[in-house]
């Protein structure tokens, strides 16, 4: 049997020999679009201001993307000379109004090394729609976000996090470098006997989702590094995904299961870009870089492109335009179809059993009995609350072409 350093480099190598991107290739920016960007950067040292300057020039400027989050940063945000290098590096970019919020750790560090770490970056126009940033409760710096204003009472929540690597017994000492180790020592500061971080990370970012109490037209996307393939552990990523009624925003916009590695020492999907359902029809674009493609860390960077009608919710409205439809009361109908179906599939638990769904489709034969039974069940919920939609607010035949396409992207999302 091969020791796990030989098949790690086996798996690096075969890994390299196939980097290629996943999904949509990045481009140059389409007009009217906001580009968001992630990638675990495996820490960098404040002193190294090249890498710094690298990292972002490469994100907002040759990539132009609007939104950077960042894990794994490794720095003591709470020293004073580590943020003003850092803020002198983005002073001194050419894109001059970017807005930086780091992750709080209160950790104790003798120098500008603290393991984990998260960043979330802001670029432009959108450094204005700020509202106010989000951050972990804890203030073990396992996640970062912020909370954009759109048009009328709508948000958009943004959120970087990471969940750290599990970690052997032996390995936890208070002196230990690692996310894991530090954050176990100070849940057992806080008073927990028998702390698992990996577990209460699950635990405590679902109630953080739910206590930030979105409204029904508001959205939310989440960026982590969660060091598990979707569904490996019982009680880990999938339960944020059910119980704060998330979805693989990749999966869903390509239609298809995703099982590439994104980190050099695996073979799995490790990161991830989840979102409420309502994000999806703005989702013009996403993939997976090659690694050392934009930033040289061992992870994979990722992409996503939404439409800028997500801002001022115009989307409905070009939808009417483009098929011709004048009435306002017309426009109004569509919007209440529209939201019964969110609040139908929100009930039935549509978007988190499709997403399973999806994920089981590479690992179980398609045409089992137990696979097919549950795509019917599905299949068949989505086709009633469609229908019973039709019923209640169809009310003449051009509108009638709109709930059919609408049907026919339910169908093929589910297949």
């Amino acid at each position: 049997m091969l020791n796990n350093n030989i098949q790690t480099q086996i798996n690096f190598q075969q890994i390299l020999k196939d980097n290629t991107h996943w999904g949509d290739q990045i481009q140059k920016k389409e007009e009217n679009t906001t580009r968001i960007y992630f990638q675990n950067i495996n820490g960098v040292q404040p002193s190294n201001i090249e890498r710094w300057k690298h990292m972002v020039e490469s994100t907002t400027e040759n990539y132009e993307c609007d939104i950077i989050g960042m894990c794994e940063t490794g720095l003591h945000w709470q020293a004073p000379h580590v943020r003003l290098k850092i803020q002198k590096t983005i002073n001194n970019n050419k894109q001059t109004n970017l807005h930086l919020l780091h992750s709080i750790n209160r950790a104790k560090s003798q120098t500008s090394f603290l393991p984990g770490g998260t960043l979330l970056m802001t670029k432009g126009n959108w450094t204005g729609r700020i509202e106010k940033g989000l951050q972990d409760p804890a203030q073990m710096g396992r996640w970062t976000g912020a909370q954009y204003k759109l048009q009328g009472d709508r948000f958009l929540y943004i959120i970087s996090a990471y969940r750290p690597c599990p970690s052997p017994p032996h390995q936890l000492l208070p002196q230990s470098n690692s996310t894991y180790a530090q954050q176990y020592f100070r849940m057992r500061e806080q008073g927990n006997p028998e702390p698992n971080p990996r577990q209460q990370f699950i635990v405590d970012l679902i109630q953080y989702i739910h206590d930030l109490q979105l409204k029904q037209d508001d959205l939310l996307m989440l960026m982590l590094d969660a060091n598990e393939h979707i569904g490996k552990e019982k009680n880990g990523i999938i339960n944020i995904i059910e119980k704060n009624g998330l979805v693989d925003l990749f999966t869903l916009h390509h239609v298809t299961p995703c099982s590439i590695a994104t980190q050099t020492k695996g073979s799995q999907r490790i990161d991830y870009m989840l979102g409420t359902p309502n994000l999806l029809p703005y989702v013009t674009k996403c993939g997976y870089l090659p690694f050392h493609h934009t930033i040289p860390t061992d992870h994979r960077g990722l992409y996503i492109d939404i439409n800028n009608l997500v801002v001022d919710n115009k989307f409905i409205k070009q939808e009417t335009t483009k098929r011709e439809i004048g009435s306002g009361n017309k426009t109004k109908h569509i919007l209440k179809y529209k939201k019964y179906i969110h609040t139908q599939f929100q009930q039935h638990s549509i978007p988190g059993r499709a997403q399973k769904l999806l994920l089981q489709a590479k690992d179980e034969i398609p045409r089992s009995k137990h696979f097919l039974r549950k795509l019917n069940e599905i299949d068949q919920q989505v086709t009633e609350i469609l229908l019973k939609a039709e019923q209640r607010f169809a009310k003449d035949p051009v509108q009638q072409t709109i709930f059919n396409n609408d049907i026919k992207q339910c169908h093929a999302v589910i297949r």
